[in-house]
Order: C-alpha cells, then sequence, then structure tokens
C-alpha cells in the first residue's frame, strides 16, 4: 500500500484563497456597499426635500394657493425654507453644491420633461460624496424632484 505525503499544498490554497478575497471579493463589496449608501443618501434627501415642500407650503395661505395665487414673495420664502431643511442634513460625507426651486403651474413642463395637471415645485440639487474607497476622490450626483402642491383638490 503505498502512503501519499504531500507536504505544502495547503499553503498554496492559502494563498489563493487569501489573494481572491484581497484582489476580487472585497473591492466587489465596496462597490456594492457604496452604491447601496449613495442610493439611501439620495432617498434621504428626497424625503428630507419633500417634507420640506410640504412643510413650507402647508404655512401658507391654502385658500390663496387653491385659487392658483401663488405669488413670488411665497416662492422665496418655500425656496429659503426648503434650503435650510436640507442644508441641515448635510454632514462630513454628503453635502449640497448646488440648489435649484422653480414654481411650475399646471400643464407646465419642468426642464426634465415633467408636467403635472396640478401646480408643483421642480428641485435639482447637485450633491457632492465622499467616495467609500478613496475619501479624497470627490463624486457629484444629481438629484431631481417635482413635488405636487398639496392642496385640496
Amino acid at each position: 500500500m503505498r502512503v501519499l505525503n504531500n507536504k505544502g499544498i495547503g499553503v498554496g490554497q492559502v494563498i489563493i484563497i487569501t489573494a481572491v478575497l484581497i484582489f476580487i471579493i472585497l473591492p466587489i463589496f465596496t462597490v456594492i456597499f457604496e452604491k447601496v449608501y449613495v442610493r439611501i443618501a439620495i432617498h434621504n434627501y428626497e424625503e428630507v426635500a419633500d417634507m420640506a415642500v410640504m412643510s413650507a407650503v402647508s404655512q401658507l395661505n391654502t385658500k390663496s394657493l387653491s385659487n392658483g395665487q401663488l405669488r413670488a414673495k411665497d416662492i422665496e420664502l418655500i425656496k429659503q425654507h426648503v434650503y435650510s431643511c436640507i442644508s441641515n442634513y448635510d454632514n462630513q460625507t454628503f453635502s449640497i453644491s448646488t440648489f435649484q426651486l422653480a414654481f411650475y403651474q399646471k400643464n407646465g413642463m419642468c426642464e426634465y420633461g415633467f408636467t403635472s395637471v396640478y401646480d408643483f415645485f421642480h428641485i435639482v440639487m447637485k450633491v457632492n460624496f465622499k467616495r467609500i474607497a478613496n475619501s479624497t476622490d470627490i463624486k457629484q450626483i444629481t438629484i431631481h424632484m417635482d413635488i405636487e402642491i398639496p392642496i385640496d383638490r
């Protein structure tokens, strides 16, 4: 009977498994984790902007809103309120670089092609964020939202 004596085979397997973990699986996990992290941040910015518009509009006179009378002063107050709420959400990883808010009347079309049978606010934010893998690399994402004015319909 012959006995096999395979010495040193385990070391090669450990090196191969370690190399696969470090050079293939870890970068893939980092990319997937970063995509999920950015999507969650985008969702949070959208929620903050949506709630800020709702709270700002609810402070206005809803009777004049239902008649379609929204003044430029009201739009400017809403813009300031929404920007202050969103900028409070900024942290070390995410920060707003540009913010635009515009008001469109019913059947108007925003620059991205959205239209509505109701009056709506058009928000475009450019948000800078630091990458997870390389903290010095800063990327920018654009968040576009169109929020209809909540009035009695």
